[in-house]
């Protein structure tokens, strides 16, 4: 996926090392690949180390389709082919990028507006594809149809039972608020919160407090039911004066400053991320309030030594020492003094629930 300058996304180049590739940049697409079971990748428009990313051994053969073991098909981002010829110089025109493309990996071209795999015929017959290529991904895409049911009698498939009414159903949304609320974190609290009456007066300060794109981001389809959060708030608060100023908003990174972040272009890790930055962040990673109040015990270990590739297991008593119900979040870190990995990393974590004055492990 391109991550690079928007304005060079046609032409950036990611230099990256195979260490920080493996150890930083590939884990989440690794996951959503070998534990989510995706049926589909789209290839970026960048390139890495000087390969296309949809002309990427490196990606599509050696990670995606070899130690992955991805089965499923490949799809280019929009007008990406042309970006392997004419972006990246790695094949001196399109049919030859489709050409390369194909036998790299890539199983269908995204070209609403521009050339891409329909030059695949010509390719073929200038010999720069062959026809057992365009099987394998023509097999590949038609797997895909095969189980989505789309050759199925109409009607009859999986998900032509799921009626529209399940669009945007109560129950679908119940659990969209839920992941909402669990996803907001509490920098600060004087005492305030939470609000136990209902105040006389609301100062909601911020740029995106009524910007409803803000919340949308740039590719989605049209909300149902969208709510700003002014608006929130004041149908939480009827009859209490909302005052609305649109100040400044906290930096997104947390950085205490952005020149403390390495230039946007260098893919090495040197001072990005928790796991390498060695200045003091105005937020660490981690860090979040509650309303409630918790106090760890001793951590007890399954084992005082492990070899390589032997689980251990930490167990921690975490009370709740308030007077209000809350969940507290486990955070378990691995630090070494080696000099050749992170200090400190993530190594696992938990969501603890409990009341006022119990305690859960």
């Amino acid at each position: 996926m391109h991550s690079g300058p928007e304005s060079l996304r046609h032409v950036f180049n990611v230099d990256v090392s195979p260490r920080n590739l493996e150890e930083t940049y590939l884990p989440a697409f690794r996951s959503t690949v070998v534990d989510g079971h995706v049926k589909s990748v789209m290839c970026a428009y960048n390139a890495i180390n000087n390969d296309a990313a949809c002309a990427s051994k490196l990606l599509l053969g050696d990670h995606l389709r070899g130690a992955w073991s991805f089965n499923g098909f490949v799809v280019s981002d929009c007008a990406a082919i042309v970006d392997v010829a004419r972006g990246h110089h790695n094949a001196p025109d399109i049919l030859h990028a489709a050409a390369l493309s194909l036998r790299t990996g890539t199983d269908l071209s995204s070209s609403i507006w521009s050339p891409g795999f329909n030059t695949l015929a010509d390719a073929v017959r200038q010999g720069a594809a062959t026809e057992d290529l365009v099987t394998r991904s023509a097999e590949r895409l038609y797997t895909a149809r095969f189980q989505l049911g789309l050759f199925n009698p109409q009607g009859s498939g999986a998900f032509d039972k799921i009626p529209f009414s399940e669009n945007a159903s109560e129950p679908h949304r119940q659990i969209a608020l839920k992941a909402a609320e669990e996803s907001i974190v509490l920098l600060k609290n004087s005492g305030v919160l939470p609000l136990r009456n209902k105040p006389a007066s609301i100062a909601v300060i911020g740029l995106t407090a009524d910007l409803l794109t803000a919340i949308e981001g740039n590719y989605n389809g049209a909300a149902l039911h969208s709510v700003s959060p002014l608006d929130g708030i004041a149908r939480k608060f009827p009859g209490t004066a909302i005052h609305y100023a649109q100040g400044s908003t906290l930096d997104a990174t947390f950085y205490a400053s952005t020149s403390d972040l390495p230039p946007f272009t260098e893919y090495a890790m040197k001072n990005r991320t928790y796991r390498y930055y060695t200045g003091k962040p105005m937020w660490g990673f981690g860090y979040g309030l509650s309303y409630s109040d918790f106090r760890y015990g001793p951590a007890r270990l399954s084992h005082n030594s492990v070899a390589a590739g032997q689980p251990v297991t930490a167990t921690v008593a975490v009370t709740n020492t308030s007077k209000l119900p809350g969940d507290e979040v486990v955070e378990a870190y691995l630090k070494t003094r080696s000099r050749t990995v992170p200090p400190t990393a993530l190594s696992a974590f938990n969501e603890c629930t409990s009341k006022p004055g119990k305690h859960g492990t």
